[in-house]
């Protein structure tokens, strides 16, 4: 039995690729149904809106009113415009469009024609600088057949008056082949022609360029020049060799003047640039007279890769690398700047030295860069950098850039000695901000040998004005002959007036560790420390505003400058512990400055005042002069204060004056005041001064002896002598003295005989003293002192005339402000008594008395021999103000009024006194009651220092009256006139009647 044959296999159909095809098939027909909508009215609104939404970051604007036609082949564009921010720049009504859109799926541009019949320029634009820095050549080939432009209007705008131009060109760009045909005419104005056809393959290149333009021309416009420009370039050869020349001439300014040459592809040139005559400022003076001009380069695939150099009086630059033209990037590209003249840079600027060598690499917005620059010197006016260095690596970015920078200095020159140590060997690290036009660092770190702290920079590269503001600390900066001081400071920068320039302001202070300067040192007692307010002035000069020094014992606040050179001056006022109110007034260099002092009342107890001090430097220290008023008379004085390295200073007095007596001799200046020895002689005074401190208390220790002496030429002395021990404690001065005598005068008082002791501790104690004399009337007082700092109480006891005289109450003078003032005192004498009460300063007085049976002949003891008898009764005041008129009153009457000659003494008479002085008037009336007449003094309108010779008399008598005088004599009818009417007198100084 035979066997069936087994069916065949079915095969499974396979479909797959109908699904693909399907697929494929379905994209394309969606993208030709989008492309067939895009080439629709609808789509044609559509291209336009996106066109018009287009945003440039430089601010140009696109818009077209209607599209016609095919978007694909041949298209009509209606209502062309180009704007920018400041307005419209281009208007064409229509624009028609041949193109192959397909080509750029091929990395083409082809355009077969671009036809406008009719276009108008309203104005050049006005793009918006936005830093980013695009490729200098497409990365694209580009062909155009046709670029027409048939009639062209100029706006008035532009050239000044409407005119009328055309344009016409094609393009053909691509591997191997280079072809630019551009001619264009604005009708009175510019004519350019433009040619490059370059074919390596076929040996062939030509370059030619001929423009012209007038200076209100569209070609003077673009180029930012108001003068006619005529740009020629044109040569001959091949691709293998080719020889040509460039030339640009703006107005009578050959502005270019190259020799271009081209070997298969190697370009090269040489020649000049002379762009300083049309150039301003920086630019100017950086080329001129001229540039020379060498370069050679390649150019492949967009590439330039060569060299260039350039050198003019004032600058060399060399370059040497690759600038990718494609891609609008730097590769490797090193650039070395030599700066020959400084001053072309900044016209402040000096300089020996100066190269910057840098490295650029990347995309020109964006390319990485590292710089170095280094300095011989370099100097901004008078303040210069020794041997410096800086350097530092970043990226471009907009501006302003960062830039990374480590400065160093080996010194800083311009700037005086001090602030020249201090920022020896000077580094600065931190980022500065560049712009065009500033360079500004903040919150950079600055150290040097002596000072730590961070900086603000303001550098203006148009000008080379810098302003520096430093948070500084300066350690323990030895200033030598001065000490070491540690300093701080912060400072800011702020614009100068009117936006000009810039001003450093902030506070310093200033603290002393260690005080060198012995002389200072007497004065401070302590270490000072000072607070200022700074301000650095477009004029380079730092103002110290509000300066307080303050010590343990003196404080001074005042105002003053540090000039450019370093040298300070400084004017303030202040007080010093021991010698109270001062002002000063500093200048020179601070280690060692001229000095004026004035000490206002230096010591009370010598009656010191306005003692004024001059000090001038020399090598050794000081030289002096002095001068002042004491309680002995205006004294003067020079000498030196010696101020040895390492050693205590000396004030060397080689003279001083006071009223005919003479002082010279040495005080060292030590710890707590001075220790010395001056001499006295001269005037008919001998002896000497000891000076020793006790602990910070300065102790002088007086011997003195006189013999028929003479002070103050109203004070004289037959025989005296002087031993005191007197302790200058600031909390008040203590004195341990005794003091005798005998033949003292002063004006009308005479003294036979006084002796005087004296026990103050810090301003308090007792003072003992016994006086008498026989001139006149004899009398013996003695008196006992009760002091303090702020009073003093006097009682008194004695005789006159053999007669009691006490002060029934003690006379307490207190403080009163710059015076003293008298509290109500009574002195009782013979029975009599007075009441005195005031206030006295060294300027004005006042004084009420009232009397009641006061002996007349009290008076002898400050008027020897006056001789005057009776007893007075009644009340006067009197007063006067600086610089003012006198005031008082009188109101006394006289019993047995008598004066008594060396033979004759007159009848007593019993006279009431009556008056009033007010300023420019006075007026005054005595009646002598006891023989019935009467006198009047008057004044009226009078300046006070006329009053005693402006009175004048009326005498009038009363119908009784006896027609002669009674008096038997002429003789005693001399005095009684004299005693109850011509005696009468004005003192305006001193208030006094008699």
């Amino acid at each position: 039995m035979s066997e069936e044959a087994a069916p065949p296999a079915v095969r499974p159909r396979r479909r797959w690729w109908r699904w693909l095809a399907g697929g494929i098939l379905g994209i394309v027909a969606l993208l030709a149904a989008a492309l067939a909508i895009l080439d629709t009215s609808i789509g044609h609104r559509w291209v336009a809106d996106q066109i018009a939404g287009l945003r440039p970051s430089n601010g140009l604007r696109y818009s077209v009113g209607r599209i016609e036609g095919s978007l694909f082949s041949r298209a009509r564009l209606v209502d062309v415009r180009i704007s920018d921010p400041k307005g419209l720049i281009f208007y064409a009504p229509r624009a028609d469009l041949s193109w192959v859109p397909f080509a750029w799926l091929d990395n083409r541009l082809h355009i077969r024609s671009l036809v406008i019949p009719r276009a108008t320029l309203a104005k050049l634009p006005q793009t918006i600088r936005t830093g980013k820095a695009g490729p200098l050549l497409p990365g694209f080939d580009i062909r155009i057949g046709e670029l027409r432009v048939d009639r062209l209007a100029v706006a008035p705008k532009i050239t000044g008056v409407a005119r009328t131009g055309r344009l016409a060109g094609r393009a053909d760009i691509h591997a191997g082949r280079a072809l630019v045909d551009l001619s264009a005419t604005v009708e009175g104005s510019d004519t350019l022609a433009l040619k490059l056809d370059a074919e390596p393959d076929r040996n062939k290149f030509d370059v030619g360029v001929h423009a012209r333009g007038t200076a209100s021309g569209v070609l003077a416009k673009l180029a930012g020049f108001a003068r006619p420009i005529a740009i020629d370039i044109a040569g001959d050869g091949t691709w293998t060799l080719w020889k040509g020349m460039a030339r640009a001439d703006v107005g009578p300014v050959r502005l270019v003047d190259l020799a271009l040459n081209n070997r298969s592809g190697t370009y090269a040139l040489t020649g000049t640039l002379t762009p300083a005559p049309l150039a301003k400022g920086k630019l100017q003076r950086l080329t001129a007279p001229r540039v020379a001009v060498t370069g050679a380069a390649t150019l492949a695939d967009r590439r330039l890769d060569g060299t260039l150099t350039l050198r003019s009086a004032a600058l060399a630059i060399d370059t040497v690398g690759t600038v990718d033209l494609g891609q609008g990037a730097y590769r490797n590209l090193r650039l070395h700047a030599r700066l020959l003249q400084p001053k072309a840079l900044f016209p402040n600027m000096s300089g020996r030295g100066i190269e910057l060598r840098a490295i650029l690499d990347g995309a020109f917005a964006t390319a990485h860069f590292d710089y170095r620059l280094k300095a011989d010197r370099f100097a901004f006016d008078d303040t210069g950098f020794e041997v410096a260095r800086a350097g530092g690596a970043g990226t471009f970015s907009k501006s302003p850039i960062r830039v990374p920078i480590r400065f160093t200095a080996a010194r800083v020159t311009g700037i005086g000695d001090v602030a020249g140590g201090i920022l020896r060997n000077l580094s600065l690290d931190g980022v500065l901000r560049v712009t065009s036009k500033l360079v500004i660092g903040d919150d950079l770190r600055v150290r040097s040998d002596k000072l730590t702290g961070r900086i603000n920079l303001t550098l203006d590269l148009v000008t080379g004005k810098f302003e520096v503001g430093v948070n500084g600390v300066l350690g323990r900066y030895l200033i030598p002959g001065l000490g070491i001081v540690d300093v701080r400071s912060i400072l800011r920068v702020v614009p100068g007036p009117a936006g000009r320039g810039a001003r450093v302001i902030g506070t310093g202070t200033a603290q002393m560790v260690r005080l060198d300067n012995a002389f200072f040192r007497s004065l401070t007692d302590g270490l000072p420390k000072i607070t200022t307010g700074l301000e650095r002035t477009p004029d380079g000069i730092l103002h110290l505003n509000n300066l307080v020094l303050t010590s343990p014992s003196l404080r001074l606040a005042g105002n003053g400058i540090r000039r450019r050179d370093g040298t300070f001056h400084f004017e303030g006022r202040g007080t010093q512990a021991t010698y109270g109110p001062l002002t000063l007034k500093l200048d020179g260099k601070i280690e060692r400055p001229t000095l004026d002092l004035v000490f206002e009342r230096p010591n009370e107890t010598m009656g010191l005042s306005n003692v004024v001090a001059h000090l001038d430097p020399t090598a050794q220290g000081f030289a002096f002069t002095a001068r002042g008023g004491s309680r002995l008379g205006p004294f003067d004085g020079r000498g030196e204060i010696l101020l040895p390295s390492g050693a205590d200073g000396t004030i060397q007095v080689d003279e001083l004056n006071v009223s005919g007596t003479r002082a010279n001799g040495a005080l060292q200046i030590v710890t707590g005041g001075f220790e010395g020895r001056l001499a006295i002689a001269g005037g008919g005074i001998s002896g000497e001064l000891l000076f020793r401190p006790v602990g910070t208390i300065q102790r002088i220790e007086a011997h003195l002896a006189a013999d028929a002496a003479r002070l103050d030429d109203a004070i004289t002395l037959r025989r005296g002598r002087l031993d005191a021990v007197m302790l200058l404690d600031p909390a008040g001065t203590s004195i341990d003295a005794t003091a005798t005598g005998n033949g003292l005068r002063r004006g009308t008082l005479s003294l036979g005989r006084f002796a005087a002791n004296a026990s103050l501790r810090g301003g308090r104690g007792e003072i003992r003293a016994s006086i008498a004399g026989a001139r006149g009337r004899a009398f013996d007082i003695q008196t006992v002192t009760q002091v303090t700092p702020d009073s003093f109480a006097v009682s008194a006891q004695g005789t006159l005339d053999r007669r009691p005289l006490r002060l029934a109450t003690p006379a307490v003078f207190t403080r009163d402000g710059d015076g003293w003032r008298l509290a109500p005192t009574r002195l009782s004498f013979a029975g009599g008594e007075a009441q005195l009460a005031g206030r006295f300063t060294e300027a004005s007085s006042a004084v009420d008395a009232t009397l009641s049976r006061m002996p007349l002949s009290i008076l002898d003891i400050g008027y020897p021999g006056l001789g005057l008898g009776g007893t007075a009764s009644g009340k006067l005041s009197f007063a006067q103000g600086h610089g003012a008129a006198p005031t008082g009153r009188v109101d006394m009457t006289v019993r047995g009024l008598t004066r008594s000659g060396l033979i004759l003494s007159s009848q007593p008479v019993d006279v009431g006194i009556a008056g009033i002085l007010q300023p420019g008037k006075a007026a005054a009336r005595a009646a002598d009651v006891s023989i019935g007449w009467s006198d009047r003094v008057e004044t009226d309108s009078l300046g006070a220092a006329s009053l005693p010779s402006a009175f004048h008399r009326s005498r009038t008598k009363p119908a009784t009256a006896p027609s002669k005088s009674p008096c038997p004599s002429a003789s005693a009818r001399g005095s009684r006139r004299v005693a109850p009417a011509a005696s009468i007198a004005a003192s305006t100084r001193f208030g006094k009647i008699w």
